[in-house]
């Protein structure tokens, strides 16, 4: 009987080790891929509090999410709900199947330590005017960054004229200035949390000039962007106007021509 005691006792103390070393993991992963969008207890920032994460979503769909974050954003509603309200898309954190599980176990009880801290806070900004024509061409790849970083076009596009409109490896950066704003942005470009530029930038950080010249350029394409859309809204509205009122004087005449043919003698 003792010896099955002592089995038993090796194998819980083996299992409880194994899931402490599983939530430190965890929690060091949360710190690196996660600490920067998201907060457990904090308050939102780009994308929700994680507090009782496993109160609100069943495990198999959070799973899903950090696995498949991009098929999510396609198909799954609660997934199309968070970018409508967020305005952010979650990227792969290209994560292995043993660190999702790790990062699982911290969610659902994460350490107290990391619920009391504050939200992290952004890179302290410069204030510097950036040159949206070197930003433009530092995107392209025209103008080379000081330290050798690959131009945004190699992974991003613009939905705006001069660019070609094929698929690429990340997301579309048109109205970035508009979801981000200037302190983020700049926090994001100084200190990528994005799975792909945490693994290329850090070797190769970009200028606190660059970075200007970055956002000014994001911020006069989203002003031209904003720009178009308010011409189109505005041509549009002026269509529906001209059919409206196109629509009530025929409709106008037909009950005039009505009224009059009645009062005709022999009709």
């Amino acid at each position: 009987m003792s010896s099955k005691f002592l089995i038993i006792t090796i194998i819980c103390i083996f299992l409880f080790q194994q899931r402490a070393y599983s939530q430190e993991n965890g929690e060091n992963i949360f710190l690196a891929k996660c600490s920067s969008c998201h907060t457990i207890g904090n308050g939102d920032l780009t994308g929700p509090d994680l507090k009782d994460l496993f109160k609100r979503r069943e495990k198999k769909w959070i799973k899903e999410k950090i696995k498949y974050p991009e098929r999510m954003a396609i198909f799954d509603a609660i997934t199309k709900s968070l970018l409508e309200k967020y305005k952010n898309s979650m990227p792969d954190l290209g994560l292995e199947e043993k660190e999702i599980e790790a990062l699982l176990i911290y969610l659902e009880n994460p350490a107290l330590k990391i619920e009391k801290t504050e939200t992290p806070p952004l890179e302290t900004r410069p204030i510097l005017k950036g040159n949206p024509e070197k930003g433009r061409k530092f995107f392209t790849g025209e103008l080379m960054f000081k330290n050798n970083s690959p131009a945004c076009i190699s992974c991003h596009n613009l939905q705006v004229k001069g660019f070609f409109q094929v698929k690429k490896l990340a997301e579309d950066l048109t109205d970035i200035y508009i979801r981000f704003g200037d302190d983020l942005l700049y926090s994001s470009l100084k200190s990528p949390p994005f799975y792909l530029m945490n693994k290329i930038y850090p070797a190769h950080p970009l200028t606190d000039e660059e970075i200007a010249d970055l956002t000014a350029f994001f911020n006069e394409i989203s002003n031209t962007v904003s720009t178009a859309k308010n011409k189109i809204n505005e041509k549009a509205s002026n269509f529906s106007l001209h059919l409206y009122s196109g629509i009530l004087f025929i409709f106008i005449l037909i009950i005039f021509q009505l009224i009059w043919r009645k009062r005709l003698p022999g009709r």
